[in-house]
């Protein structure tokens, strides 16, 4: 055997490995092979294997990740879309998990956010108080019409 098929093979049993601990998708799976300083056709190889043998599944991976964003996290769809985005997970996937959260629950957990902020702001001015919480909202992710929607039932 040789040192490139050794390689191979010690690649290939820790990409299983790594995949099986915890949801990975191919972005991930390449960044950590890429660190073996494998060729690209070995590379694919192992990412043909590793979905073959259903180590590695992005429509899987984007419902997983969605889920834990969002309940975990406690981020918005935007962030959550941006955030798989980053790591190429197709469209369709994206779309798929994100409709999937439910949407009285999406909005009340930006209305208990907001609540929550809210308490711990100080300002006097409702403006500036108004400005603050939609700032915080978006920074995590929320979309700007659920935002001032929701606004109504903080203020």
């Amino acid at each position: 055997m040789t040192e490139q098929e050794k390689k191979y093979k010690k690649s290939l049993s820790y990409a299983a490995k790594y995949c099986s601990t915890s949801e990975k998708c191919k972005f991930d799976v390449i960044k950590k092979l890429k660190l073996k300083e494998l060729c690209s056709d070995d590379i694919n190889k192992i990412l043909d294997y590793l979905e073959t043998e259903n180590y590695i599944d992005e429509r899987r991976y984007a419902k997983f990740y969605t889920n834990d964003a969002f309940k975990f996290n406690k981020w918005g769809k935007i962030k959550i879309r941006a955030f798989l985005s980053a790591k190429n997970i197709s469209d369709k996937f994206i779309f798929e998990a994100l409709y999937e959260i439910d949407n009285k629950e999406y909005y009340e957990m930006l209305k208990n956010l907001l609540v929550k902020k809210n308490l711990a702001l100080f300002d006097e001015d409702l403006f500036l108080k108004k400005a603050k919480l939609i700032k915080y909202a978006a920074s995590k992710g929320f979309e700007n019409e659920l935002i001032l929607k929701v606004m109504d039932d903080v203020l």
